[in-house]
C-alpha cells in the first residue's frame, strides 16, 4: 500500500488543462467586466451630464454609488452563481461511474478532492479578481478608501471559497445536482436572511433593548458579508479591517473542515451509493399522502405521466421543498397576521412576496436546467428518442415536471395579493397579477429547458441559467433605475421596464394592487398596462423557447428532424395543454386470437 500523498496531484492537472481550452471561460470574464464598464457608463451619465461640472463632493459621493453597486451585484451573483461550478463536481462523477474507476487507481482521496476542488474554484477566484481592477479606477473619483477596497475583496473571496466548498461537500453526499444546488441555496438564505430575522424577531418579543440590538447588530455585522462591504466611513478602517480578517480566518476555516470532512468521507459514500444501485434504500417505506391532483392520461404523454405521478423526490429534494416551503409560510403567516390583526398596510407582504417569487423561480430555474443532462446521464435519453413519441411530447413532459413546483408560489403569492386588493376593490388586478406571477415561471422553465437541450454539460447549463437569472433580478431593475434617474419630464418608462424582472414585477405588481383607484390618468393606467403588456410579452416568449429547444432536440441528440411531428403552427402549444383522466391500455390480445 502506497504512502498517502498530499496535494493537487494529476486530477488537478487535468481538470484544468480541460477547463482552460474552454472559450467560455475568457468569454464569460470579458463579458462581466463589460458589465461593469457599461454599468460605470450609465451611472456617469445620470451624475456627469452637467453643464457647470462636479464638486468634490459630489464626486466622492458618485464614488461610493459606483462601489456599493459593484460589490453589491458581484456578492449576489457569487452567492448564486459560484456554487453552481462545484454543484455537480463529484455526484455527476458518481452517477456516471467514473468517479469509481478513478478511486480504483493509486490517487489518493486528497489528491482526489484537492484536485476537483481547485480545478472548480480557479474560474471563480479569476471572476473576482476581474473586479478589482474596475474598483481601482473608480477609486479614483474619491469616495472610496483602499482599504475598504481591501476589505471588499478579500470578503468577496472568502464567501466564494465558502460557498463553493459548501456545495462540493453537499455533492460528495447528493445523487442530483440540482437537489444538492437546491440544498446549498436553502443553507446560504438561512445564513443570511432566515437566522437574522428569526433572531430578531425573538428578541423583540423578548422586549430586550437598545444594548441587545446593538450586540445583536455586532454579530450580524461580524457573520454577515453584505455588512461587511458597508461600513461606517466615520469610524475606523483599521477596526473595520480586523473584522473581514477575522471574518476570512473563520470562512477559509470552515471550509478546511468541510475539505476535510469530504477527503474522510467521498470514498466510503461513493461504495455505498453504488451498492445501492443509485436507487436509494427501499428498504424502508414511504408514505406519501393522497395526491389532490387529477390523474394524467398515461396514453397521451407517458413522459409527461412519469414526471407527474412516478417521478418522486428523494430525501434531497423534500429537505429542499420543505425548507423552502417553510419559510414561505412562515413569512406569509407573518404578513396575514400583520395586516388582519394589527392593521398593518397592505404592501407590507412585499418582503414574503419576493422571497415566495425570487427563490421559487431559481429553483425552477436550477431544476428545468438539470431536467435533460440527468437524463443524459443516466442513459435513458437515447432510450426516449428511439420510442414512437414525438419531440414535442418528451419536451412537455419534462416541462411540465418543472413548471408544476408554481403551484405552492402562485397560491401563497396570491394569498398576499388578495389582502391587497381588499382596500381597492380591483379584483381584476388580482387575475392580472396571478397570470404575470405564471409568466415568469413559464418563461424560466422554457429558458432553462431550451438551455439543458443546447448545453449538454451539467455544469455550464445551470451556471448559466442562474446567471442569466440573476441578471434578469438585479442587473434589469438596475438600468431602469438609471433609466429613472436620466429621464426627463412627462411618463418615465422605466416603472414600464420594471416589470421585466421577476423581483421588480412582483414588486411593482403588489404596489399596484393595493394603490389602485379608478380614474382615467394615464400616470394611473401605467402599471396595469404594463402588467398586461408583460404577461403577454412573456408568454410569447414562452412559447418562442420551447418551440426553440424542439427545433433544436433533434440536432443535438440525432435524431431525425419532424420524422414523427404533428404538422401545424400551433403543435408546441396544444403539445404543453396536460390531457387529464387515464384512459385504460389496451390488453394484449391472446396468441391464439392473433393467429386467427
Amino acid at each position: 500500500m502506497s504512502s498517502p500523498r498530499f496535494g493537487l496531484g494529476p486530477v488537478f492537472a487535468y481538470e484544468w488543462l480541460r477547463i482552460s481550452r474552454r472559450w467560455q471561460l475568457y468569454a464569460v470574464r470579458s463579458f462581466f467586466v463589460g458589465l461593469l464598464l457599461l454599468g460605470l457608463m450609465f451611472t456617469w451619465g445620470t451624475w456627469g451630464d452637467r453643464p457647470d461640472g462636479m464638486q468634490t463632493e459630489e464626486l466622492a459621493r458618485l464614488g461610493q454609488t459606483i462601489y456599493s453597486t459593484i460589490v453589491t451585484i458581484e456578492l449576489t451573483l457569487i452567492l448564486l452563481a459560484a456554487p453552481a461550478a462545484t454543484a455537480g463536481a463529484v455526484c455527476v462523477d458518481k452517477a456516471r461511474g467514473s468517479l469509481l474507476q478513478v478511486m480504483a487507481t493509486d490517487l489518493s482521496d486528497s489528491e482526489l478532492v484537492l484536485g476537483k476542488l481547485a480545478a472548480a474554484l480557479t474560474p471563480v477566484i479569476g471572476l473576482v479578481c476581474c473586479t478589482l481592477p474596475v474598483l481601482m479606477l473608480s477609486s479614483l473619483l474619491g469616495g472610496i478608501d483602499p482599504m475598504l477596497l481591501l476589505g471588499s475583496f478579500l470578503t468577496t473571496l472568502t464567501t466564494a471559497v465558502l460557498v463553493c466548498t459548501l456545495a462540493f461537500t453537499l455533492s460528495v453526499w447528493g445523487k442530483k445536482a440540482h437537489e444538492v444546488l437546491g440544498a446549498t441555496y436553502m443553507i446560504v438564505l438561512a445564513w443570511l436572511a432566515l437566522i437574522p430575522f428569526t433572531v430578531n424577531m425573538l428578541m423583540v418579543m423578548a422586549g430586550l433593548g437598545a444594548v441587545g440590538f446593538s450586540r445583536f447588530g455586532r454579530l450580524i455585522q461580524a457573520t454577515n458579508p453584505y455588512a461587511l462591504l458597508y461600513p461606517s466611513f466615520n469610524g475606523s478602517m483599521v477596526d473595520h479591517l480586523h473584522r473581514v480578517l477575522i471574518y476570512c480566518g473563520g470562512g477559509l476555516g470552515l471550509s478546511a473542515a468541510m475539505i476535510g470532512l469530504c477527503i474522510a468521507t467521498i470514498r466510503r459514500v461513493t461504495v455505498r451509493q453504488r451498492s445501492e444501485g443509485g436507487g436509494g434504500r427501499t428498504s424502508r417505506r414511504t408514505w406519501r399522502l393522497p395526491s389532490i391532483l387529477p390523474t394524467l392520461s398515461l396514453d397521451a404523454n407517458p413522459v409527461l405521466w412519469r414526471e407527474w405521478t412516478r417521478n418522486r423526490p428523494s430525501r434531497w429534494g423534500r429537505f429542499v421543498s420543505a425548507c423552502y416551503l417553510g419559510f414561505a409560510l412562515f413569512l406569509t403567516g407573518t404578513t396575514v397576521i400583520e395586516i388582519l390583526g394589527n392593521g398593518g398596510p397592505a404592501e407590507s407582504g412585499i418582503m414574503a412576496s419576493v422571497y415566495t417569487v425570487g427563490v421559487g423561480l431559481l429553483l425552477m430555474s436550477v431544476r428545468s436546467s438539470t431536467s435533460l443532462s440527468e437524463e443524459r446521464i443516466r442513459g435513458s435519453l437515447d432510450l426516449l428518442t428511439s420510442t414512437p413519441l414525438t419531440t414535442t411530447e418528451i419536451l412537455a413532459g419534462k416541462w411540465w415536471g418543472t413548471f408544476r413546483m408554481v403551484a405552492p408560489m402562485a397560491l401563497l403569492t396570491g394569498l398576499l395579493a388578495a389582502l391587497a386588493c381588499g382596500p381597492s376593490g380591483w379584483w381584476t388586478g388580482l387575475l392580472l397579477y396571478l397570470g404575470l406571477i405564471l409568466a415568469y415561471a413559464g418563461v424560466t422553465t422554457s429558458l432553462g429547458l431550451a438551455i439543458a437541450v443546447w448545453v449538454p454539460q451539467q455544469g455550464r447549463a445551470v451556471g448559466l441559467c442562474v446567471g442569466l437569472y440573476v441578471a434578469a433580478c438585479v442587473g434589469w431593475p438596475l438600468l431602469s433605475l438609471m433609466m429613472a434617474l436620466s429621464g426627463g419630464p412627462g411618463p418615465n418608462p422605466a416603472v414600464f421596464f420594471l416589470f421585466g424582472s421577476p423581483i421588480g414585477g412582483t414588486v411593482m405588481g403588489l404596489v399596484s394592487l393595493a394603490e389602485h383607484r379608478p380614474s382615467l390618468d394615464l400616470e394611473r393606467l401605467v402599471l396595469p398596462t404594463s402588467m398586461v403588456i408583460w404577461t403577454c410579452i412573456l408568454g410569447a416568449a414562452t412559447l418562442g423557447l420551447f418551440r426553440l429547444a424542439c427545433e433544436s432536440f433533434e440536432g443535438q441528440l440525432g435524431r431525425r428532424a419532424g420524422w414523427n411531428e404533428e404538422s401545424g403552427p400551433w403543435r408546441e402549444f396544444k403539445a404543453l395543454i396536460p390531457r387529464f383522466g387515464r384512459r385504460p391500455l389496451e390488453k394484449p390480445k391472446p396468441a391464439t386470437a392473433e393467429m386467427e
